[in-house]
């Protein structure tokens, strides 16, 4: 999946292809921690979500996935487990914040006659 040029592997497959360890500092090693950090602070997309988003033409910028992990992180100190957040250019996401993972999205027009059930937390972003 394409978000905003960089590439983003669905739920349950690995980036291959991808080179880890490799900072953007010189090209030397990556320490494990980085590495470890990057990857529990990374957001991922089930393959519905993906979907969801490709056909309405929703592509999320670097920014606005900072934003939405920030949230998530957040969220995840407050206690959250399953969260409604939406974003104010219109695209509503269920997350599951335990595992990082944006379950499904919605755009405006269908989140508006939708009805969340098993949230437990909400976010505007």
């Amino acid at each position: 999946m394409r978000i905003a040029g960089e590439l983003t592997a669905p739920v349950g497959q690995g980036s291959r292809g991808t080179r880890h360890g490799r900072s953007a500092m010189g090209g030397s090693e990556a320490s494990f921690a980085q590495v470890l950090e990057g990857e529990e602070r990374r957001v991922r997309f089930s393959q519905h979500a993906e979907e969801r988003l490709q056909r309405r033409g929703v592509m999320l910028t670097n920014s606005e996935l900072e934003k939405l992990a920030g949230t998530i992180d957040r969220m995840r100190e407050k206690g959250a487990r399953e969260a409604l957040i939406y974003m104010k250019d219109s695209t509503a996401m269920v997350v599951s914040v335990t595992n990082r993972t944006v379950i499904t999205a919605l755009d405006d027009v269908t989140a508006a006659d939708s009805i969340f059930t098993n949230i437990d937390s909400a976010a505007i972003i």
